[in-house]
């Protein structure tokens, strides 16, 4: 398939392909897209319940994403480790749901704040990560390994895509939000895009194979920093 461009078929590609598409195309064609997506998928064995995607309404104009204040508050009132660990990892790396559920233990660079991913084409990448998301990946497994019991004892997240999924978007319907996974990515993206950074970096974080992916984070316009810098003279 076109579409794959030499990448495995799974939702993270497909959730990446629609985000290329959504750069080039009316939100209108992005649904069907989404429709067309999903029948391949199903074909290929995936169960049509298990199949879900970031919505893209017809009057949609841009990425959802969080602001930091609101990133801080879900993992501060979140009910459990566990939803505190994954909304902390996801967001402060930027990584695919998928590849944190390939995570193991020895993937993470405890001391010095790395954690070594499998990204598409099963190319491993060193992707940082900060001091207060390891911290809230500690918490989490001293969590699970006190009180439940769960196979595959050297994963970080013994868990399938829809576990994750569903326990995003329950948790985020309880705080009154739209929390998917992907989101948390874009939200990543940008903060750092208002914060200043330019797109390159923010495409070197992300590990997007094509630079015109991070154009999506242009429509925040780094004057936006403005209001948080004092004049310079």
């Amino acid at each position: 398939m076109k579409w794959l461009n030499g990448r495995d078929a799974t939702l993270d590609t497909a959730q990446e392909f629609l985000d290329e598409v959504f750069q080039h195309n009316k939100p209108r064609t992005v649904v069907l897209y989404q429709a067309g997506l999903k029948h391949y998928l199903v074909e290929i064995g995936y169960k049509a319940n298990d199949i879900y995607f970031d919505a893209v309404s017809p009057e949609a104009a841009l990425p959802e994403w969080h602001p930091v204040e609101t990133v801080t508050k879900l993992i501060n009132e979140a009910p459990n480790p566990l939803l505190k660990a994954v909304i902390a990892v996801l967001f402060d790396t930027g990584m695919r749901v998928g590849e944190m559920l390939k995570l193991d233990y020895k993937d993470v660079d405890w001391s010095n704040g790395f954690v070594t991913v499998m990204g598409k084409g099963s190319l491993p990448a060193d992707v940082p990560i900060y001091e207060k998301a390891l911290d809230y990946l500690r918490e989490y497994l001293k969590w699970r390994f006190k009180k439940v019991k769960l196979p595959s004892e050297t994963m970080l997240f013994p868990y399938d895509y829809y576990d994750i999924w569903r326990m995003l978007r329950v948790y985020g319907k309880k705080q009154g939000v739209k929390l998917r996974p992907h989101i948390l990515r874009h939200s990543r993206a940008s903060q750092l895009r208002l914060l200043g950074y330019h797109l390159d970096d923010i495409g070197a974080l992300l590990r997007h194979r094509n630079p015109a992916t991070t154009q999506m984070y242009a429509h925040i316009r780094p004057i936006d920093l403005k209001k948080k810098l004092v004049p310079g003279v």
